[in-house]
């Protein structure tokens, strides 16, 4: 019989890298990024440090990775709603809406900490935001769609920072969504 320390684990580096940004994600949510440290992530992802510098040689880079990371779950939903919506004008639009005001999303309050944590990261959600935006030009560049995606920012930032705290994200949400198709939103 093999001893524990005679037992090769197989190695997987890429589910590895993922349960470190997982866990990084999952700290983030529940603490903020500030109080992120290296020693943390590691625990959490059930991996030792060296690991986690075999993936990311700092902290920073960690940071930046969860961005990424986030940024594809977050495009991996937009499209996943664009895919069901029959409607062509606004598309894009009603998905980020949809997608933006999820703030208990699994992923939801990483992002919101992360933006407001780490004002510099935020180039890459700026690039991001371009680069979906060249995508959906052909449907979502009506200045209207564009206010009502200021809309949602506007609406995520004061849930995130509780604003208000008496303020129906969901019915913002449906309201936002029902303005996409290009009727007027109704008051109830």
């Amino acid at each position: 019989m093999k001893t524990k320390s005679q037992t090769k684990r197989k190695k997987d580096p890429e589910n590895v890298r993922l349960s470190l940004l997982r866990a990084t994600a999952k700290l983030a949510s529940e603490q903020g990024v500030p109080a992120i440290t290296l020693s943390l992530v590691s625990k959490a992802a059930g991996v030792t440090k060296g690991a986690l510098f075999h993936h990311f040689e700092n902290k920073r880079a960690l940071i930046v990775a969860m961005m990424d990371f986030l940024i594809e779950r977050m495009d991996e939903d937009i499209d996943a709603l664009i895919a069901k919506d029959a409607k062509e004008y606004g598309v894009f639009t009603r998905a980020y809406v949809q997608v933006m005001l999820d703030l208990h999303s699994e992923y939801g309050k990483a992002f919101s900490s992360l933006l407001l944590s780490e004002p510099e990261i935020s180039a890459l959600s700026a690039a991001w935001y371009g680069k979906r935006m060249k995508m959906h030009a052909k449907t979502d560049s009506d200045q209207q769609l564009e206010i009502i995606r200021y809309a949602a920012d506007g609406a995520w930032l004061a849930a995130v920072t509780n604003y208000n705290p008496k303020m129906d994200i969901g019915k913002i949400r449906k309201r936002l969504v029902e303005m996409s198709h290009g009727k007027k939103a109704s008051r109830s």
